[in-house]
């Protein structure tokens, strides 16, 4: 509990009546009218007077120790032609609401910061840094029998909490019961697709056992683990010759675990359940096949868990659940008293997100576990400061200020695809396939910001998440592609130059660079002037492999509301392909389709090497004319004469190779814009001795010069 302050310890501005009602008000029930009585607003001097207070008064010694610790100090000196002792400051005093709920209404404090300079002016906000009561905050410890809990059904100001360094468990299973007595269903959607076996780790007996779905025996309840591996070698992962052992009672005491697993094994017995997923321990580490068993799984395993830990701070195994064990938190609360006004520091959960490092949180960075958390619909988040709790219905924390963010938000924001409006949408709704759209290109693109230690597990690390959408909204994937509206997506672009290092994926798919954006909703409203077929699979609807394709986009009902195709688009068959192109056509990888096409020169521009103007080739040019590029002397290409400049292509760094001009094909894909100014976009191939395309760039075409240009009608098979 905080200690009452001896007041003559105070300065003269915390001792001020002005200060005093200032905080009073703060605590005090109000009609409308009254509110207005104090200035919500109270300047406290400047930044270099608090730091000169700090030493000797214990209030501004507090204030000036959290805007330390929240990097606030930094934040300000880092601001560049600003003086940093000459930050003004106020007190804010900002009105919340339970989940905006006005019949529940309460006040933080909150500081102000803004200088003024010749150049301007600049100001930094923080709506919450104390919590105002009066009574003293309730201690969280190990050893609290009764814990008071504030939700939207007490209608009632927040109980203050104060965090200890061990976090009390029977907060977080009041969590638990909640969401499972309160929620309903809201927080256990239901999937088709269920898992049919899995190992756990028993928390209990501490060993590892199998279990199989049938109809008599069901798959136990179970928590998950979502953390991140960092550059530990040492530690202890499930191998093939431990399967004889490893069912047995004490089995996981005979093995060295990281911290991060310990935590886990004993958080979960503590909180009443008995099993645990992790991925280290519940998949063969030595064998393939069973890696390969599982990771399309990952959906499922993930899905249906009881909840997910999630360990979103440290930057390896090691660094263990902070709250579980003594000495891990990184941050601490402060409380001091003014008579019978109380004030708790609390987080800013706008701030302190933007502010802190999150380069030091690996959580942060993978790709695995950005899949991980997209998948989870209920989640127990661990970082270095306090817990949250985070379903489909809402979110909770240790400390009482983060329970008031809106129901399903946490600073982390990466929400579960669970909660995802297209997933409980009518497939045949107007405004479905653009929002699922919406949806799926921002999912993309974060994923893309994500790092992967192995380039090859790009598609194996959002697999699972795929795998839950079609299960969901019947949208398949080729290669990371839905095939609703499927050949719009062709038109995906690169951000950044730098290209994963993986072999075996075809060149249309975005899966090969880091950085990729998806198409635009605007260009899924045009219509598309290719239909892509594959090769079937053997025995595809009991013919010969030869004799059928498979369309790849399905007839969804997104084409009334999208673009659709164009009509009276070319039909294709098998017979189309010759021979010696259909024997190095694989199922399930190549694209084909009949396309408008347009030879082209690519030269690079004087900017970055990637960049450069597209040209039409003259008529001394047609020699040139269908040889694979290494074959094009680039002496030959600077020649070309009558050159026509028609717009510019992005050439990508898989195919650039240091190269000055280029002789490419362009592929339209979708119909041309009307409005002259757009740009129309298509796709830039070249094409291997075998005859097969391979996708090297975007071109930008003007759209009035689109219809203009001698398109030639051909076969095209992309790879």
């Amino acid at each position: 509990m905080p200690k009452q302050q001896d007041r003559s310890k105070f300065c003269t501005l915390c001792k001020s009546s002005k200060f005093l009602r200032f905080l009073s008000f703060a605590t005090t029930e109000h009609n409308e009218t009254s509110e207005f009585i104090v200035d919500r607003h109270l300047y406290v001097g400047t930044l270099g007077e608090l730091i000169q207070r700090a030493s000797g008064c214990p209030s501004c010694g507090i204030v000036f120790q959290i805007l330390e610790e929240q990097s606030v100090t930094k934040e300000l000196a880092r601001r560049q032609h600003f003086v940093f002792e000459e930050w003004q400051r106020w007190l804010t005093l900002n009105k919340q609401q339970y989940r905006h709920d006005p019949s529940c209404g309460y006040y933080q404090i909150g500081l102000k910061f803004s200088a003024e300079t010749e150049r301007g002016g600049s100001s930094l906000q923080l709506n919450n840094v104390f919590q105002v009561t009066r009574q003293n905050p309730q201690i969280l410890s190990s050893q609290t029998e009764k814990v008071e809990f504030s939700h939207a059904e007490t209608k009632s100001a927040p109980i203050t909490r104060l965090r200890p360094d061990v976090c009390n468990l029977d907060l977080v299973r009041k969590w638990l019961l909640i969401c499972e007595n309160s929620h309903s269903n809201n927080c256990r959607p239901v999937r088709k697709q269920k898992l049919s076996t899995i190992r756990l780790v028993d928390t209990q007996e501490k060993c590892i056992k199998n279990f199989v779905q049938t109809q008599d025996l069901s798959i136990p309840r179970y928590a998950a683990l979502s953390y991140v591996w960092g550059p530990t070698v040492s530690s202890y992962g499930l191998l093939t010759n431990d399967l004889d052992h490893a069912h047995k009672r004490g089995f996981l005491d005979s093995v060295r675990l990281p911290a991060t697993l310990m935590d886990a094994i004993s958080l979960v017995d503590s909180v009443g359940e008995r099993y645990l997923w992790v991925d280290r321990l519940c998949i063969l580490q030595d064998d393939s096949n069973d890696k390969m068993r599982y990771i399309p799984d990952m959906g499922a395993i993930y899905a249906e868990s009881y909840f997910t830990i999630i360990a979103s701070a440290g930057a390896n195994s090691n660094a263990g659940l902070p709250g579980v064990r003594p000495g891990i938190r990184s941050y601490r609360q402060h409380s001091i008293s003014f008579g019978s006004v109380c004030l708790t520091s609390c987080l800013d959960p706008q701030f302190q997100y933007h502010m802190e490092d999150l380069s030091t949180y690996a959580w942060q960075q993978r790709a695995w576990t950005f899949q991980e958390k997209l998948l989870s619909p209920r989640c127990l988040i661990f970082d270095s400061k306090q817990i949250y709790w985070e379903c489909l219905t809402a979110s909770f924390s240790e400390e009482t200020t983060f329970e008031f963010l809106p129901n399903g938000t946490t600073p982390r924001q990466i929400s579960s695809i669970f909660s995802w409006e297209v997933m409980q949408q009518n497939h045949a709704m107007p405004n479905y396939h653009p929002t699922f759209h919406k949806r799926f290109k921002s999912l993309v693109e974060n994923y893309n910001r994500r790092m992967l230690s192995l380039d090859s597990d790009v598609l194996n690390a959002i697999q699972g998440v795929l795998a839950v959408l079609t299960d969901i909204t019947g949208v398949s994937f080729y290669w990371g592609l839905p095939d609703s509206m499927f050949e719009h997506h062709l038109l995906w672009s690169i951000a950044s130059r730098e290209k994963r290092e993986i072999q075996g994926f075809p060149t249309w798919s975005w899966l090969g660079y880091r950085g990729c954006s998806l198409v635009n909703l605007r260009n899924l409203r045009r219509r598309a002037v290719i239909q892509c077929f594959m090769r079937a699979q053997p025995k595809y609807k009991g013919k010969d492999i030869k004799e059928s394709l498979q369309r790849v986009c399905k007839d969804f009902h997104c084409f009334i509301h999208l673009g659709g195709y164009a009509s009276n688009l070319q039909e294709l068959n098998v017979n189309d392909i010759s021979p010696s192109t259909l024997k190095h056509v694989v199922p399930a990888f190549h694209l084909i389709f009949f396309a408008d096409t347009l030879e082209v020169v690519w030269e690079k521009g004087s900017c970055d090497g990637y960049t450069g103007k597209l040209y039409t080739l003259g008529e001394s040019s047609t020699a040139l004319s269908d040889q694979p590029l290494d074959r094009v002397d680039s002496g030959a290409l600077q020649s070309t004469e009558q050159k026509r400049f028609i717009g510019t292509a992005l050439y990508e760094p898989a195919r650039r190779n240091s190269l000055a001009r280029a002789l490419c094909h362009m592929i339209k894909i979708i119909k041309p814009e009307e409005d002259p100014h757009y740009e129309h976009n298509t796709l830039l191939v070249v094409f291997t001795t075998e005859g097969i395309a391979e996708r090297i760039g975007q071109a930008h075409v003007f759209a009035d010069l689109a219809d203009t240009l001698a398109w030639s009608k051909k076969l095209i098979v992309l790879g």
